[in-house]
């Protein structure tokens, strides 16, 4: 089973909590750290990232961790590929995860992007393998996505530390075999798409979401709104799954 931490009452509504590519479930501590008193809070760790075994589908390890608990509904907060990872879920048992709150996720892409996309992709996967993940950082963090990191030196050193534990190997298959390339678009119309207004490609992306699909932009945050600014980002959580 993956590997997975709780907080605040079981008797709380609860969320589980996705975190991206490169990421493991202590991603989320600032954000549920604001969130426990009034939820039941899992994080996990997606297969082959933090202390999890790598195991396939995804979807059904996943739904494993919720199985083992016995919980029937939950929200769901996922962040890039976990919002991806999200959208299937959502997709696969509607019912199951009502209201969906996806961070800095792609919905899906057109037809003509898909095959520049997936070799993009297979790219990142080759540098995973080949060069040492220091370098492969450095060339990974500098993506124009993450430029707002780079205005906040500290934490883009604390969030290099924590990826440089990563398994290469198994993120390597990640990159290469869970591109948003090979996902259909999918807007669920009871989720809300969240961003950093610093993160001016899903900011725009955003903007054309069709109705009645919500989304919302916070302030003081790009790409990795979740660390860069984890109040604003908590605090819409709960204002989501709290109406």
């Amino acid at each position: 089973m993956l590997a997975f931490n709780q907080s605040g009452c079981i008797d709380h509504p609860p969320l589980l909590f996705l975190h991206g590519i490169l990421g493991a479930k202590e991603d989320w501590e600032q954000v549920i750290s604001l969130l426990e008193n009034a939820f039941h809070c899992i994080a996990i760790d997606l297969p082959g990232h933090g202390i999890s075994p790598f195991s396939l589908p995804l979807e059904e390890t996943v739904a494993e961790v919720l199985d083992h608990l016995q919980i029937q509904k939950c929200g769901l907060i996922g962040y890039s590929l976990g919002g991806r990872l999200a959208l299937n879920l959502k997709r696969a048992n509607t019912k199951r995860f009502p209201r969906p709150v996806l961070i800095s996720t792609n919905p899906g892409i057109a037809v003509h992007e898909k095959k520049q996309r997936k070799q993009t992709d297979q790219d990142w996967a080759e540098k995973l393998d080949t060069l040492s993940i220091k370098d492969f950082l450095a060339l990974w963090y500098a993506q124009p996505v993450f430029r707002s990191l780079h205005q906040r030196p500290d934490l883009l050193i604390q969030i290099i530390e924590r990826r440089s534990q990563v398994r290469k190997e198994e993120v390597s298959y990640f990159l290469s075999h869970f591109s948003v390339a090979d996902q259909q678009i999918y807007y669920p119309d009871d989720a809300l798409f969240l961003c950093g207004k610093e993160d001016l490609k899903y900011a725009d992306l955003y903007r054309t979401l069709p109705l009645p699909v919500e989304s919302a932009e916070i302030e003081g945050a790009g790409h990795v709104l979740h660390l860069e600014n984890p109040e604003a980002c908590a605090f819409k959580i709960r204002s989501w799954f709290i109406t």
